[in-house]
């Protein structure tokens, strides 16, 4: 499993049909806000998506780090799937685009109530990314949440 951008979670509420699979590459983020360009837990890097994966130079992430990742990446979960449905039955793009709004504050909130920011979540989640006993970690942790 590959942890990917957060603005994925936007487009994963706003594409994502009752039945898909949450582990297939999603759709495209460059619409979403800027802040909103960071990994988020339980969605795949698209594929040919360069450096998102690499290693930051001489980062480490503590055992608190990996556990606070996971409190994150299932409250993140949590909120993609409650707005999935009324994006999905929004009457209009314009419905829609302000119910994906509310998403994107509802998922940065999420961060902000852990101390964290999107430019730590992405940190966090390359580090996982390039290290598998560290995102093995991350996914056992990921698992007890839920």
């Amino acid at each position: 499993m590959r942890f990917a951008p957060l603005g994925a979670l936007a487009a994963l509420a706003a594409t994502a049909q009752p039945d898909q699979d949450a582990s297939r590459p999603i759709g495209d983020t460059a619409s979403a806000p800027a802040e909103m360009q960071a990994p988020v837990p339980g969605l795949p890097l698209p594929l040919g998506t360069a450096g998102l994966a690499e290693p930051e130079a001489a980062d480490e992430v503590s055992d608190d780090d990996i556990e606070t990742f996971a409190e994150i990446y299932v409250a993140l979960e949590r909120v993609a799937r409650r707005y999935e449905r009324a994006i999905a039955e929004a009457d209009s793009e314009r419905e829609a685009q302000e119910i994906q709004t509310r998403l994107q504050t509802d998922s940065l909130a999420i961060l902000e109530r852990h101390g964290w920011t999107p430019e730590k979540f992405n940190r966090v989640a390359r580090i996982l990314n390039a290290r598998p006993d560290l995102a093995a970690d991350a996914l056992r942790r990921i698992d007890e949440e839920r």
